[in-house]
């Protein structure tokens, strides 16, 4: 189709600067153009990205295209032909599958850093879209007497008494019971926010599960507690209200003064040659105030925060390629568990054998670390399935137990063949492995198994 033509004509026009508008079917030589100029899914939407700008008029047929979307995202299509979108920003790589829903995309723009970076511009107003569809905002507006984000609708106290009052002289009920119905629809409808924003703060603040909200029970206590209010779903609380709640609190209006001080009131009176050194820890704010007052008493060390950098070399160290192997290991099992824990008691008791004026550890903290190591060794080891793993793992040589003796023992008639003491070098071990094997496999083997 070709875009659509206005014609004036002197009987048809009317009041105003208004023209009817026909559309003109495509002729047969402008369809053949149209097919020769067709392209491919990913061409289409550049072009389309391109006509922005580009003044070339655009049918008034469709779902009307959101502004802001389109600054947002670019559209694609997968290999299997499915829509796909993709974050605006270069140095994103957010993508997610199916057609970009406002919801959707404001919930990764308003918090993408490399679309602040990129363009500070457009992420501003994705931020601001963001808010306006919290419901602390809606909150908010309907209880600042200017608005917080426009003007609220007039009460039905405020509407003008001449409409109310018909020609006759009697009350107009139709128009009474228009703004009865709009009251009462406003109530509900702030009500409804009202409550959606203590769940909001409930899932945020206090940790209650989202999936709590999609079950039967909750919608039964919110219809018990009320029947006006209805139960959200919780995949609109995590994709919609939640992200967009965050966005409006980053943007709330800060009132606190804040006071920063340096602390040298303090050194002074208490002497500066006490202060040896100032250390906190590794955030920014932190290590700038200890780097104030050590500017001010050059007296004062400015010391680093050696647990977290302990704990920076202990994450850095286990990136590296080597370490991927014991870090991701699949082929641990049960049996490592236990190999684990004993390695731990083998070191801690050869460390607390030698001389406590060697280690420099006192003889009562070792029992009291012992103890501990005793008590947790006892609650986490509740049977023995880690010990039978360890003892069947074909990679640990600890089966001498399983072994019979070389001897050639004659057994009295009579007897059954099983493995005495004297032919087992690990009886305990063996005899532990056997119950627990029996006792689990036993169940196997009942009766409708």
């Amino acid at each position: 189709m070709v875009p659509k033509s206005e014609f004036n004509s002197g009987a048809q026009k009317r009041d105003g600067s208004e023209s009817a508008a026909a559309e003109m079917p495509a002729t047969k030589s402008q369809k053949t153009t149209q097919s020769q100029s067709a392209t491919s899914g990913n061409d289409v939407e550049k072009i389309s990205r391109l006509n922005q700008h580009s003044g070339i008029p655009k049918s008034n047929r469709g779902r009307k295209s959101n502004d802001l979307l389109v600054k947002l995202v670019i559209k694609s299509q997968g290999t299997d032909n499915t829509p796909t979108w993709s974050c605006v920003a270069p140095m994103c790589s957010h993508t997610a599958m199916g057609f970009p829903q406002n919801s959707r995309v404001l919930e990764h723009s308003a918090s993408c850093t490399a679309l602040r970076e990129y363009d500070r511009a457009i992420y501003d107003e994705a931020h601001r879209a963001a808010v306006s569809g919290s419901l602390g905002a809606h909150l908010k507006e309907s209880e600042s007497p200017a608005g917080y984000l426009h003007s609220p609708s007039p009460s039905p106290a405020t509407v003008s008494s001449n409409s109310l009052i018909t020609t006759q002289g009697t009350l107009n009920l139709t128009t009474l019971q228009a703004e009865g119905a709009k009251s009462r629809a406003d109530s509900h409808k702030k009500f409804q926010q009202q409550v959606d924003h203590i769940i909001v703060r409930l899932i945020c603040v206090r940790g209650l599960v989202p999936n709590l909200i999609d079950s039967p029970e909750w919608k039964e206590l919110m219809h018990k507690l009320n029947g006006i209010y209805k139960p959200i779903s919780g995949d609109t609380f995590r994709d919609s209200y939640i992200p967009k709640e965050a966005a409006f609190h980053m943007r709330l209006p800060q009132h606190k003064i804040l006071i920063s001080s340096t602390g040298t009131k303090t050194i002074s009176s208490v002497g500066e040659e006490r202060w040896a050194a100032a250390v906190s820890d590794s955030t920014n704010v932190t290590k700038a105030a200890h780097r104030q007052t050590t500017d001010v008493v050059k007296t004062i060390l400015d010391l680093r925060d050696s647990v977290h950098y302990i704990q920076l070399t202990i994450k850095d160290s286990t990136t590296l390629d080597e370490f991927e192997p014991s870090l991701e290991a699949a082929h641990a099992n049960a049996s490592d568990v236990l190999v684990f824990w004993l390695a731990d008691g083998a070191t801690l008791n050869d460390l607390f054998s030698r001389d406590t004026q060697v280690i420099g550890i006192p003889r009562a903290l070792a029992n009291q670390v012992t103890e501990i190591y005793n008590a947790r060794y006892k609650d986490f080891f509740q049977n023995d399935l880690y010990f039978v793993a360890f003892v069947l793992e074909p990679r640990f040589s600890r089966k001498d137990f399983l072994k019979e003796s070389i001897n050639i023992l004659i057994r009295p008639s009579g007897t059954t063949s099983t493995l005495s003491s004297a032919q087992n070098l690990y009886p305990r071990a063996y005899e532990k492995m056997r119950t627990f094997l029996r006792d689990m496999l036993r169940p196997m083997n009942a009766p409708g198994n």
